[in-house]
């Protein structure tokens, strides 16, 4: 079976702006399995159509997908360049942000380390507290059951169940790596991300106003309203925004119906070049797409 490096697979869907949903629609496997094989670390194993699938969405053989990804080394006195491949689509979400707080992007990704772990903790702390509330219960299961050999074996099940979730928590395990398949249920709705899970649901309760949740990462699920209201769904003039001709804060005073004509007529010649492409590009895929689903068969992964 072909093998891929999971942390160059990753880094190639980041650079490319996939979230795991449209990732997993390219390549023409399920959510679910995409969701794993960016879980995991180290060599994966995948089948040939999978394999195949990848080296059309990214554009690069099987043997170069089973290298680390590349990192610019260059490091200026006094400082580290750190190479951040962030799609268009997040860097105006970054932007939007720091509009939405009156901060600049760069404040926002300073205090990202510090940010992350305060949500990490956050995350670890309300799985412990759902874990000690369910120890509670299951240590006050009643007595005079023990002829019943599926409420013991229920019983011991659940006991399993909760130990796993113990070790991960005391191993910092905030997404959920360490569970192996068989310990993930199939209706789980996170994402395959226990830390993804979290974070929308903190979404949900305090920004509900600029998060709606669309199949995707809860990063890429941001603003999109506002966005759409911006661009009136116009392809062009979302681009004039992903490649930053127009800042979103420069559409303030703008009318609703002349912020389109605003936004195309700002458009860059190299910010029109990349729109035509990805029209070409996102038309090719569809077609590829409906004729692989049109196809017979398909080999199921490792």
């Amino acid at each position: 079976m072909p093998t891929i490096l999971a942390e160059r697979l990753h880094a190639e869907a980041q650079k490319k702006g996939y979230t795991q949903e449209k990732l997993a629609e390219a390549v023409g496997i399920s959510r679910e399995q995409c969701g794993k094989q960016l879980r995991k670390k180290g060599v994966i194993r995948i089948n040939e159509d999978t394999a195949r699938g990848y080296e059309r969405v990214f554009g690069l053989s099987r043997e170069e997908l089973s290298k680390p990804p590349q990192m610019d080394r260059d490091t200026p006195s006094g400082w580290n360049r750190v190479v951040l491949p962030l799609s268009d689509e997040e860097l105006l979400i970054l932007r939007l942000t720091a509009m939405r707080y009156g901060v600049d992007g760069h404040s926002i990704l300073r205090t990202s380390t510090s940010l992350f772990m305060i949500v990490a903790e956050l995350q670890l702390a309300d799985r412990a507290k759902c874990l000690a509330d369910a120890e509670a219960q299951i240590h006050g299961f009643p007595d005079g059951l023990d002829h019943l050999a599926d409420a013991l074996n229920g019983k011991g099940r659940i006991e399993e169940a909760l130990l796993t979730e113990k070790y991960a928590i005391e191993a910092r395990d905030i997404t959920g790596s360490t569970f192996s398949d068989d310990e993930w249920h199939d209706s789980f709705t996170g994402n395959t991300d226990l830390f993804e899970a979290f974070v929308e649901r903190m979404l949900k309760e305090l920004a509900p106003d600029v998060y709606e949740y669309q199949l995707g990462s809860p990063a890429s699920d941001l603003f999109q309203e506002q966005i759409e209201d911006l661009t009136q769904g116009d392809g062009l003039a979302l681009m004039a925004l992903l490649k930053n001709d127009v800042h979103p804060r420069e559409l303030a005073d703008i009318p609703p119906e002349k912020r389109v004509p605003f936004l195309r007529g700002r458009c860059s010649e190299a910010t029109r070049a990349v729109h035509e492409e990805r029209e070409s590009m996102l038309a090719n895929l569809n077609l590829e797409f409906e004729n692989e689903r049109a196809a017979d068969g398909g080999q199921a992964d490792a």
